[in-house]
Formats: structure tokens, sequence, C-alpha cells
């Protein structure tokens, strides 16, 4: 169907932008920015060059660049059959889910950024803490490590940042592929508060190869250590 529809939280001055491309990813229409909060089910109306009429039937791929604290939720085309009974939907609880790339990542975010954890538990960031992140981990008894495994995201850059507070303990962030297998693990962080600090990897290994594809990070926590976020201030379409 040419008639787009996009549900999605684009606040103050963050935006989105969509893209129609071909099987070789040449764009074929490009929306003007997409703004306002929590738009739910929002007709596509300002492609820039015209309708997407001409499209319809025809395999094509859909981008959505964010900006800022954009997040983007789903997307639908009115007009269209409702697929049978046999057709899955992939939502956050699928091993297939892929969250989209973005600048930041927070703690409490939806779609959810943590899958699953180990002797960690939520709490509320306090004034003196990243208290924009609202919401970081820390660990439940601290005689003994822990960790908060994210879903899998598509890396969004080659340069990973992360804000959390050390404390007496340390941060170590650890890079899975898609199928689970473990690429490297950064050098600890300690020496308290780091706000967007930039995660350093032993051995000479880059992100370079990753950008773009599913990964999933462990942040693994000692002592007090506590995590917050997580930052990419360029994407790799920028």
């Amino acid at each position: 169907s040419g008639k787009m529809k996009v549900s999605y939280h684009a606040p103050e001055d963050a935006r989105i932008q969509l893209a129609i491309m071909d099987d070789s990813e040449s764009r074929l229409r490009d929306t003007h920015a997409l703004t306002g909060s929590y738009q739910i089910d929002k007709t596509i109306d300002n492609w820039q060059d015209g309708p997407i009429d001409e499209w319809v039937g025809k395999t094509v791929q859909v981008q959505f660049q964010l900006h800022g604290d954009a997040e983007i939720f789903g997307f639908a085309f009115d007009d269209v059959s409702t697929p049978g009974s046999d057709t899955a939907s992939i939502g956050p609880s699928d091993d297939r889910f892929v969250l989209p790339p973005r600048h930041n990542y927070v703690m409490a975010q939806n779609p959810p950024f943590v899958k699953s954890v180990e002797n960690t538990e939520p709490f509320a960031a306090g004034e003196n803490q990243a208290k924009e992140m609202g919401t970081g981990y820390q660990l439940q008894d601290l005689n003994r490590p822990g960790h908060v495994l994210t879903s899998k995201l598509s890396l969004p850059g080659k340069e990973m940042k992360i804000s959390c507070d050390t404390g007496s303990g340390s941060v170590t962030v650890s890079l899975f592929d898609e199928s689970g297998t473990l690429l490297n693990s950064s050098k600890p962080l300690r020496g308290g508060l780091k706000t967007r600090q930039i995660v350093r990897w032993p051995n000479g290994f880059t992100l370079n190869d990753h950008v773009s594809k599913p990964v999933t990070l462990r942040f693994e926590l000692t002592a007090d250590a506590q995590v917050y976020g997580l930052h990419f201030d360029k994407v790799f379409w920028e």
C-alpha cells in the first residue's frame, strides 16, 4: 500500500527521517523531518518528491534515521489485507528482535534495552549521578559480581561511550555477535563517575567490522559500581 503510518516519539529537538530504498539501496523517496511526542499511527504524507504509490507491490527497504532522543516503535500500511494466522510478529521477547541504531540507549526505554540481569537491580539515578538517564543498574549483593545483558541492537557506530559510576569497583563491557559468540571485553572502567566515557578495547580491537550488525552487550559490574546508559555521538549513516 502507498498509505504508510508510523508510530514514534521525537520530542523537543529530536527528529526522524524516513527513506524508501530499492534493492540496491538507492533512495526512492525521503520524508521531511518527523517530529512530535508519542505520535501513534501517524500518516506519512510529507514525502519530499511525491507519493510512493508506484512502488506498491515491489521489494523495498525502509530506513529510519533517528536524531537526538527520537524513538521509533513501528510502522504499518492502510488498505492491506490482514496477514494470515501463520504470520508471526517479532517483538522484544523474540530472539530475532533487534533494536534499531540510535545515539543513546538508556536502561529504562521502550522497546527495552535490558533483556536480562544477574545479581543486579534497577534504581532511580540521584541528583549527583547521571540523573538525565532516569534509571541505572547496580548490584544486589556487593560481595559478588553481576551483569546486565542487553537486547540485540544494530551497532550504531565505531565509537562507543558509556555513562556509569564505578565507585570502588569496575564496569566492563563485553561484546557478542548475533550468534552469541564473545567478540571481546573492554578494558575495565574505574575511578568513579564517568559521563559519556569512551569504551576502550584491548589488543587493538575495534568496532569497525561490526557497525550496523546485530550485537549484544553485557555490562559486568563489581562492588558498588552502577551503569546508566550507552551513547554513540555519530551513527553510521552520518
